[in-house]
């Protein structure tokens, strides 16, 4: 019986390379995110997972190695033009706009995914097609009774949702998430984690995350990154048993 064809990845990482001086911050890191998978992306403080997600997003050039992004060679391309090409990035800090509502952040953001552009003196909220985008957003990330509040006077866990929300409503091809769960508590965390999973299967995820109750309950694979390189890549129950892991980021001696 033959193989059954396996897709190619939307995300590739080719031998990237970086340094800053006699520092080596990525050394020779490849791999990939398949489509519809969580990959998550964890290591250490200092392991160099900034950095590489920098090159990914194109804040950042490599010094060697290729980045490829649904099909094309991105890695001369800036952070602008690798959105344009579907790459949905949230921040570890949030981006959004206090002063706006949340309605007005995520309408804002359908309307430049579109490459239209608002006069100064025009409200999002007189977009019609981008208001009703942008409230059907709100409802799918659990914020339909938050959509006239200002960004500002949402909890911590709420922006991180509303931010979802503005990335997931330019339809990216590739959501790329630092450190989604940051500053949040137990409880707006499980929210997140459990609006996160419902993701899975329909857009791809490189997921770059510390709680490691989060990275084992939705990654579908995990890359570990320590010193810059990559120690390991596999399924969660590998990663979780491998020696070299325990020791140097998990902490333990023990398999668990």
């Amino acid at each position: 019986m033959a193989e059954p064809a396996v897709s190619a990845p939307i995300l590739a990482l080719e031998h990237l390379s970086k340094a800053f001086g006699a520092l080596k911050v990525t050394q020779d890191v490849s791999l990939d995110v398949r489509p519809g998978e969580v990959h998550a992306l964890i290591g250490p403080n200092g392991a160099g997972k900034t950095t590489l997600i920098a090159q990914i997003a194109g804040a950042t050039a490599p010094d060697a190695g290729r980045i490829r992004f649904a099909g094309a060679d991105v890695t001369g391309l800036g952070m602008a033009q690798r959105a344009r090409l579907g790459l949905g990035r949230v921040f570890q800090i949030s981006n959004v706009v206090g002063a706006f509502t949340a309605l007005e952040n995520v309408a804002l953001a359908a309307i430049v995914a579109e490459g239209r552009t608002l006069s100064f003196w025009r409200p999002a909220l007189a977009d019609r097609a981008a208001l009703e985008k942008a409230r059907a957003m709100l409802e799918r990330v659990g914020l339909a009774a938050r959509v006239g509040e200002a960004a500002s006077a949402l909890s911590h866990g709420e922006r991180r949702a509303l931010e979802l929300a503005m990335s997931l409503v330019q339809e990216p091809k590739l959501l790329l998430l630092d450190e989604p769960m940051a500053g949040t508590g137990r409880a707006e965390g499980e929210r997140l984690t459990a609006l996160l999973a419902g993701l899975k299967g329909r857009i791809p995820i490189l997921l770059v995350e510390h709680d490691m109750a989060t990275v084992f309950a939705l990654a579908d694979r995990i890359s570990v990154l320590i010193s810059g390189a990559l120690a390991i890549t596999g399924a969660p129950d590998a990663v979780r048993r491998d020696p070299v892991v325990r020791r140097a980021y998990l902490g333990e001696e023990d398999a668990v």
